[in-house]
């Protein structure tokens, strides 16, 4: 048998032969959230927002690389590279291509931290708002970064995208 608690709810595994049952109870403090509880999920959402951050920041930083590499044009096609899942290992194509991977990454952590934000701080129209305005950028940015590759990276395209990733980021910063 294993517990933890979390939020004021406690879960309880128990093995009984090959099945695992959980049972999840809710703590004396009549269902509420305790303060401590509350407190430890705001900080591991403020883990999450600022990892998120942080590779937002890591990606633009490889997005300069690739620009002042002129590697922006290494793989013609998009979302594919060279029509392959996995492209050529050449240093331009591969500087653009981890642009691309690292931007499929830091996309999951954005969502991830917007639908946890949604889920836990459904009170908070701060959050709730900001996320919604984070997927519409995020949005945009995936198809923007999409029409940089079809027209080889034309510098106002690049501009627009450049500008994109730094509001994402600004955004999660505050």
């Amino acid at each position: 048998m294993c517990s933890s608690r979390r939020g004021g709810f406690v879960s309880t595994w128990i093995a009984e032969g090959s099945d695992l049952k959980i049972v999840t109870t809710v703590e004396a403090s009549g269902g509420k959230a305790t303060p401590a509880g509350r407190l430890r999920a705001l900080a591991d959402y403020r883990f999450l927002a600022l990892l998120t951050t942080v590779a937002v920041y890591g990606l633009i930083v490889l997005g300069g690389t690739v620009r002042s590499t002129d590697s922006g044009t290494a793989c013609p096609d998009w979302p594919l590279c060279h029509g392959q899942v996995v492209p050529p290992f050449e240093t331009k194509v591969m500087i653009e291509y981890s642009h691309r991977v690292v931007a499929s990454v830091v996309g999951f952590l954005i969502l991830g931290t917007v639908i946890w934000g949604w889920r836990r701080h459904r009170q908070n129209r701060f959050i709730t708002r900001g996320g919604a305005a984070i997927v519409g950028l995020l949005a945009g940015q995936v198809i923007l970064g999409g029409i940089t590759v079809e027209t080889e990276t034309a510098a106002s395209v690049v501009a627009l995208h450049l500008s994109i990733a730094l509001t994402l980021f600004t955004l999660l910063i505050t």
